[in-house]
């Protein structure tokens, strides 16, 4: 089990790499989509989470046209490395989403929230805890 001490102080940040004019082409959302379906799941592990944060920056390499599809897919690429950077942090199983490498819950670990923010083109992600809050 993970100590608390470890998990709380840290702040996990992601620079999303979408290049100066911030756009992904169109085509890079079946690659975020079989990113997240390979590797981000319901069934996670460390290395699949660091094959998804490699493979998504990889991506991020902006300069599309703007356009209803470019902003879908810049969209859904800034929610994938959301979603990854908080998967990362979370080293253990909630609810249906399950570690395979933390099967268990460390409800005196993790009796909290990760909030991830944008600022920028940096995502921060940060651990809010609720002891001594009303749930």
């Amino acid at each position: 089990m993970q100590e608390p001490a470890r998990v709380l102080p840290e702040v996990a940040s992601v620079l999303l790499g979408v290049g100066d004019a911030g756009l992904l082409a169109p085509a890079a959302r079946a690659e975020v989509q079989r990113i997240m379906t390979s590797y981000v799941g319901v069934l996670r592990r460390a290395e699949g989470l660091e094959t998804a944060v490699r493979e998504l920056a990889e991506l991020g390499r902006g300069g599309a046209e703007p356009g209803v599809e470019a902003w879908e897919a810049t969209n859904l690429y800034t929610v994938a490395s959301a979603i990854v950077a908080a998967a990362r942090r979370r080293e253990e199983t909630r609810g249906s989403h399950w570690r395979e490498d933390f099967p268990e819950r460390a409800d005196g670990t993790w009796r909290g929230r990760l909030v991830t923010r944008l600022a920028g083109n940096v995502l921060t992600t940060t651990y809010e805890s609720l002891e001594g809050k009303r749930s």
